[in-house]
């Protein structure tokens, strides 16, 4: 038996999904998928590649991780496949598992495909999931890539006084999410009071451990279950209420 996990843009009102899974069900009807995100914006592969690098640990290990946003990123489109960390991982070569990973195995093979289209798309996918199931090398199905294309992922900026991050994800609750980790938080912090600036709002000065610790729409700030800043509104939606949007930034002075 196979686990495959699906990262798409796809969305659940059209039928590119159901496709893909009908495919590979009809060759392989022990494949067993387990549907990670199709909600991501088309072509959002900063989404997408936050998404995968905090659930694929949750996957049983051997797990074929799937992803499929902008996919026709140029006129030379191809996918990538590579094993890392006891899972395997395919999807274009767009850059989105550099945004995923801090650092890729060296072992990167690439599958050439036609102009994207669905039947390309289900080809490889059944091919793959055979090939792997037989566990036959992944060498035999690609040759190295050459031309990896890599994405930078943004870093907050840190010093003594401050920090500066950015909105990396907005989830489904509108919930706000932020490039801090906890640890960068409190090294940078040392034990010393702060302020949290969200545009013109009045700073944040607390960090909360539930989103009930503050009164219904008031906005709060904790560490969610990614290590990541989180900015929420109890019982509101705080990207819209706020004005956030992925990519604008916030800053966190200390006294």
């Amino acid at each position: 038996m196979n686990w495959v996990s699906l990262i798409t843009d796809f969305g659940l009102s059209d039928p590119y999904l159901a496709q893909l899974k009908a495919s590979v069900w009809s060759k392989q009807p022990e494949v067993r998928f387990i549907d990670i995100s199709h909600d991501i914006k088309p072509h959002d592969i900063v989404s997408a590649g936050w998404i995968l690098k905090n659930t694929f640990k949750d996957c049983p290990s051997g797990t074929i991780h799937f992803v499929s946003v902008l996919n026709n990123y140029n006129n030379n489109s191809s996918y990538i496949l590579f094993r890392h960390e006891g899972h395997y991982f395919i999807g274009p070569n767009n850059g989105v598992f550099s945004l995923a990973f801090e650092k890729l195995p060296q072992d990167i093979y690439e599958i050439k495909s036609e102009p994207f289209d669905a039947h390309s798309l289900k080809s490889i996918l059944v091919k793959i999931i055979d090939h792997i199931s037989n566990q036959r090398s992944l060498e035999e199905l690609g040759e190295q890539v050459k031309n990896l294309i890599m994405r930078i992922q943004l870093q907050p900026v840190i010093n003594k006084f401050m920090i500066r991050g950015s909105v990396i994800y907005i989830d489904h609750f509108e919930n706000v999410i932020i490039n801090i980790t906890k640890d960068q938080f409190e090294k940078a912090r040392a034990g010393r009071r702060f302020s949290i600036f969200i545009k013109r709002n009045d700073p944040i000065t607390e960090i909360s451990h539930t989103y009930q610790e503050v009164g219904v729409g008031e906005t709060l700030c904790l560490f969610n279950s990614f290590d990541h800043l989180e900015i929420a509104i109890n019982g509101g939606h705080a990207a819209s209420m706020l004005g956030l949007a992925v990519d604008e930034m916030i800053q966190i002075d200390f006294d």
